[in-house]
């Protein structure tokens, strides 16, 4: 049978790391982007983590300055 799914729709369709990091920036934002950088920095890392996207202190300051602006 053609139409049937073998494996969740969420898998079928990954999201490239890119993608997820705009998406957390979006969340972090809407939750905790009036907190101060060290809050939302922590925030990120354990986001990012979550998802599975390698991160380095560059990526999470540029993802601080990006929840912020």
């Amino acid at each position: 049978m053609a139409d049937t799914r073998d494996e969740p729709v969420m898998d079928q369709h990954d999201a490239t790391d890119g993608d997820k990091l705009d998406g957390i920036i979006q969340q972090v934002r809407a939750d905790v982007g009036h907190k101060g950088e060290r809050r939302i920095a922590e925030v990120l890392r354990q986001r990012l983590a979550q998802a599975g996207v390698a991160y380095d202190d560059a990526l999470v300051a540029d993802a601080v300055a990006r929840v912020r602006g």
